[in-house]
């Protein structure tokens, strides 16, 4: 006999007394937002119940609600990039839209969770998938949305549901992602739930989120201070750490191409992904053609006292200035006095191998140029650059022998090759989409197989060809 709805909220209400979780009488959502609840525990509790009903669904029903909610993600891309530019000051709507986009059509689904068999006289082995449950998702300011679409697709891909954990200063944009994303499963037949946060996020709610005792996975994306804490808690996290991608550019290297690359991975969307180009090392024969190329690509160089005054802004304290991050190009000059079309994608600068905006991570539209004496030079620089952060390494070159020593000698997470880092991102590149890149506890690009356990299942002699019943 198939078990009911109601059977399987029965079940779970049962194992939440277990673990100590009150169940309240009736969850209202909070602004009206579908999975915004007023507690942890609340959010927590909605979600375990969503993720067992989620299971017994059919699969073909999981897949069309999965396609449901790339859908909604496709139809909402653009109202979605105007609130994150509203709320948060950060990035370009248009290249915002674009990432919404991507994530909403190159996620990665069902077809990653293929199944291994074996099969032979002494039976039958194979090797599949199971769920965590429930995944604590912690969002960063940079992509909220895009993240919250991407990360939504690959747990529920993965059988789990989630508990997002938005920044502060996302909040709102992140549960409006969140909502359409509920919306979308119900109206094709899934549960209510299967995304829920607090309305009011704080540093607290995250942490009882995240050491609550129904929480089996902690997806982390963003700065070392979330990576650390979600570490700290003592369960499987997967944590995707910040970077400081370096650019080497060589005497061999087209020119042309690496100019253009190199303006358009800086600017997207104001470097505010952790795999955007953050500083360029070019061999000095080949500096003063490179700097002009990517002024016809439409970047500002800014000289003499202009780029005295820049560094004063952007350093404070010798580290990089909050306060410019993610803004416009136009925006940064303008606060030095300096007037340009708002269509500027970057502005750049040229500064020593050691300066702060080389060896800091600094999400602005803002690309530090150190010359160096040879490949040899560039090489030690650029390592220097990323400080073994293990994230992204960016190379022009025509010579592959040196491309494939410089990937050999550097374990970076994202390598990339005569493109724009945000290739690796599908942007001008080939591959699937994801918004956390789990550099420091090693998964890479996440996936539906980053969240799943793998079971083997053996069924000895009976369906081999000298078995017995």
């Amino acid at each position: 006999m198939p078990i009911s709805e109601n059977d399987i909220e029965s079940i779970v209400r049962d194992v939440l007394s277990e673990i100590g979780v009150g169940v309240a009488a009736e969850s209202t959502f909070t602004h009206g937002l579908h999975g915004a609840f007023a507690t942890p525990d609340e959010a927590v509790e909605a979600a375990v119940i969503a993720q067992k009903q989620w299971i017994a669904l059919p699969l073909e029903m999981r897949k069309e609600c999965v396609e449901a909610m790339r859908q909604a993600g496709r139809d909402n891309a653009l109202m979605l990039a105007q609130m994150a530019v509203e709320e948060t000051g950060l990035g370009r709507v248009a290249h915002k839209e674009i990432k919404n986009l991507l994530c909403s059509n190159k996620t990665p689904g069902f077809e990653m969770l293929q199944l291994d068999t074996a099969y032979g006289d002494n039976g039958l082995t194979i090797e599949d998938y199971f769920p965590f449950g429930v995944v604590c998702g912690i969002t960063p300011v940079t992509n909220p949305t895009s993240g919250l679409i991407n990360n939504a697709i690959i747990f529920a891909v993965g059988g789990n549901s989630a508990v997002f954990c938005p920044h502060p200063s996302a909040k709102n944009c992140t549960l409006k992602t969140m909502a359409l994303m509920n919306d979308a499963v119900v109206k094709t037949g899934g549960p209510h739930n299967m995304f829920t946060a607090v309305a009011e996020p704080t540093l607290k709610s995250a942490s009882e989120i995240m050491h609550h005792k129904a929480i089996r996975l902690i997806n982390a994306t963003g700065g070392p201070g979330v990576v650390k804490a979600a570490l700290s808690v003592g369960k499987k996290a997967v944590c995707a750490g910040p970077g400081n991608p370096p650019v080497i550019v060589d005497e061999t290297a087209d020119l042309d191409n690496a100019a253009r690359c190199i303006v358009e991975g800086t600017g997207f969307d104001n470097n505010v992904l952790c795999i955007g180009e953050k500083a360029t090392f070019v061999v000095q024969e080949k500096a003063d053609a490179l700097i002009e190329k990517m002024r016809a690509n439409g970047a500002y160089l800014a000289q003499g006292n202009e780029a005295a005054r820049l560094i004063e802004y952007l350093i404070k304290d010798g580290h990089p200035n909050k306060d410019a991050v993610g803004k416009n190009a136009s925006w940064i000059l303008r606060q030095i006095g300096v007037s340009v079309s708002e269509e500027t994608p970057i502005v750049m600068l040229e500064v020593p191998e050691d300066h702060p905006l080389i060896l800091e991570e600094q999400l602005m539209p803002v690309m530090p140029i150190a010359r160096v004496r040879d490949f040899a030079h560039a090489t030690t620089a650029a390592f220097r650059c990323e400080g073994r952060r293990g994230h992204t390494l960016v190379i022009h070159s025509r010579d592959i022998n040196r491309i494939t020593a410089v990937r050999n000698a550097y374990h970076c997470t994202v390598f990339v090759a005569n493109g724009s880092a945000a290739a690796a991102e599908g942007v001008g590149g080939e591959g699937w989409v994801a918004m956390s890149l789990a550099g420091h506890t090693g998964e890479g690009f996440t996936s539906p197989l980053t969240f799943v356990k793998k079971r083997r299942s053996t069924f000895a002699g009976a369906l081999g060809t000298g078995g017995k019943l």
